[in-house]
């Protein structure tokens, strides 16, 4: 069934724009059989009329070829996502126990229950696992290699910074010890992140996504990856971050006034990212991974309420500050101690 609806999307989304290529085709043959038929007509020399009629001919060819690459590409790109549907499927899983688990803690939370670090490690190590189905996902959406990441707010000194709570596994042990670094650092402002703040703060319109495809060729390309990798790891090459292409999502809340929601509620980012370059399109990746940061808001809001160190809630501010939400907020500890690798 899962399948069968994912096809159905996807030929929802291309039906009219094949539609429009198939008149298009229909149209130049038309064109070039009509003249090729009239031509004729309006001149004597055999000659001219055999040249156009072949040319005729390899028009209608080349169109023919065309329109069929064309179907051939469409259609492996459908393949590519309805092939995604176990990946979707055990995600959905793992993400349902881990959620039933938090949840259960919480009920004991209320008599002073909370995390212990060993339940921490787990529940980590239960968001690798989650991430390892998403990486796979738009590793076969998008035949590259592809990275998937969760990044979390927290509050120090009223300054919003981000931090990687867990990556999929193989990113997990490439990285790990540069994310403690980054976080013992506090190196990773939020507002120095270019796709984050778009993301987060009022001042920027968004459309609940943030899609670059060719990050070496941006003339300014704000990002704390970059920086850390340029002036502390001292890489100095031409572009030194190991991905070329990304696309983030906001786990978020947005506003909904129905619902009693009067502010858009941010607590972290989900981010994938390509060694390629031009892999990511909004007709495909961009719906998948809405969907998916959006079924990860409630399970890491259980998470930052059962965390002491993570920041609980920050909300989208209205004028771009740091929100306060009272003392807690104000001494907010940072994640120490918090990692993302993943056995």
């Amino acid at each position: 069934m899962l399948r069968e609806e994912s096809i159905r999307l996807a030929w929802q989304s291309l039906k009219y724009p094949l539609l429009g290529f198939a008149n298009l085709v229909a149209l130049t043959v038309g064109a070039v059989g009509g003249v090729a038929g009239v031509l004729p007509l309006f001149s004597a020399s055999q000659a001219i009329n055999e040249i156009v009629q072949s040319a005729a001919l390899a028009i209608i060819a080349i169109a023919a070829l065309g329109a069929f690459g064309v179907r051939e590409v469409t259609f492996l790109k459908r393949r590519r996502v309805a092939n995604t549907v176990n990946e979707q499927r055990a995600a959905s899983e793992t993400l349902r126990d881990l959620s039933t688990y938090l949840d259960n803690v919480l009920t004991d939370h209320h008599e002073g229950r909370s995390l212990s670090y060993r339940e921490q490690d787990w529940a980590v190590e239960e968001f690798c696992g989650l991430l390892d189905y998403y990486s796979r996902m738009f590793s076969t959406i998008t035949s590259t290699r592809c990275r998937a990441t969760i990044k979390l707010i927290f509050v120090e000194n009223h300054e919003l910074y981000v931090y990687a709570l867990a990556r999929d596994k193989i990113s997990s042990h490439e990285m790990s010890t540069r994310d403690e670094r980054r976080l013992e650092l506090r190196h990773d402002r939020l507002e120095d992140n270019e796709d984050f703040k778009k993301l987060f703060l009022p001042d920027f319109a968004d459309s609940g996504f943030y899609l670059n495809n060719y990050l070496p060729y941006m003339n300014s390309y704000e990002s704390s990856s970059l920086t850390f990798w340029q002036e502390i790891e001292g890489d100095n090459s031409e572009w030194p971050l190991p991905y070329r292409s990304t696309v983030v999502w906001p786990i978020r809340q947005d506003q909904r006034r129905s619902i009693g929601e009067d502010e858009s509620l941010c607590i972290g980012f989900l981010a994938v990212d390509s060694d390629s370059t031009g892999v990511f399109d909004q007709r495909w990746t961009v719906p998948i991974g809405k969907t998916l940061a959006n079924s990860l808001y409630h399970v890491l809001l259980l998470y930052n309420e059962l965390t002491l160190a993570t920041q609980p809630l920050v909300s989208n501010p209205s004028n771009g500050e740091v929100p306060d939400h009272g003392q807690e907020c104000q001494e907010q500890s940072a994640p120490e101690g918090e990692s993302s690798e993943c056995g």
